[in-house]
């Protein structure tokens, strides 16, 4: 617990920029007690880690500040800047050279996993604005990291690496993966901004070159936000949880052979159906 008596108290502005932490402990008991200063350092974790361990702090009951809590944020913020920096580096080109033969343009043609995303996509987003409504802002901070490690990273990411790196550059396919990619980064985006505003701002300059100087939540207030029913996509909603389900246990098994050192590497393995 936070006294002033006891000098523990630690200010915003060192979890911000790092310091030390001045508190007095008591050694020994009745007339032997003896008081000492401590010394404790604090590293820097800058203004977004300090906003999104506050954000994800529920504020009905005490908030207990400790350096695994502030570890916890700084992970929850490298987990988003991580999902952030692979959707940015992968749609700062354009999706395609040239267009289809005929002149025209692309026509995306979405797997069944680009579906299920974008689908997913749909229920994140109306969840985290039924929370910010709610001003259930720890639930966010849930959601989002959720959604970015279980969804995103250990899933899409994974699966879409070969067409986005293999593929023609005008493939179908290929356009669809960028198509939903760029739908991601502004699902993501405007989604943590009001917690990681530093951050936000940040990615939303190097994206949009600063060209007009406009802030990324001016994006927010002028409604220039992608809507995902502007895509054209099918989800087979029973057939994909059937193959999440095959995919879980898959993994399941993996790490059962793994472990038993029966195989080194899980990539190099096949199953037949």
């Amino acid at each position: 617990k936070m006294s002033k008596s006891l000098g523990n108290v630690i200010s915003p502005s060192t979890i911000v920029q790092g310091g030390t932490l001045q508190s007095t402990k008591t050694k020994g008991k009745g007339k032997k007690a003896k008081r000492q200063t401590v010394s404790t350092p604090i590293p820097a974790y800058g203004a977004d880690v300090l906003r999104l361990f506050v954000a994800s702090s529920d504020y009905t009951t005490d908030i207990p500040v400790s350096s695994q809590a502030l570890v916890k944020a700084k992970e929850l913020l490298r987990r988003i800047r991580n999902t952030l920096r692979f959707l940015v580096g992968n749609t700062s080109t354009p999706p395609t050279s040239g267009g289809s033969p005929d002149g025209g343009e692309i026509v995306p043609e979405y797997s069944p996993v680009d579906s299920y995303i974008l689908h997913r996509s749909r229920q994140f987003k109306s969840n985290i604005e039924d929370h910010y409504n709610n001003f259930q802002i720890s639930k966010v901070c849930q959601s989002v990291g959720e959604f970015c490690i279980s969804d995103l990273s250990a899933l899409y990411f994974t699966s879409v690496k070969d067409r986005l790196y293999c593929d023609a550059v005008d493939s179908p396919s290929r356009v669809a993966v960028l198509k939903v990619l760029r739908t991601l980064y502004s699902v993501i985006l405007h989604s943590v901004s009001p917690i990681v505003c530093f951050t936000a701002e940040e990615v939303h300059e190097h994206v949009s070159q600063n060209q007009n100087g406009e802030s990324v939540f001016e994006t927010i207030q002028s409604g220039k936000i992608f809507d995902i029913r502007e895509l054209n996509y099918d989800y087979p909603v029973h057939e994909f949880s059937t193959v999440l389900e095959v995919r879980k246990h898959l993994l399941q098994r993996l790490e059962k052979e793994r472990q038993l050192k029966t195989i080194s590497r899980p990539a190099s393995v096949s199953f037949c159906f």
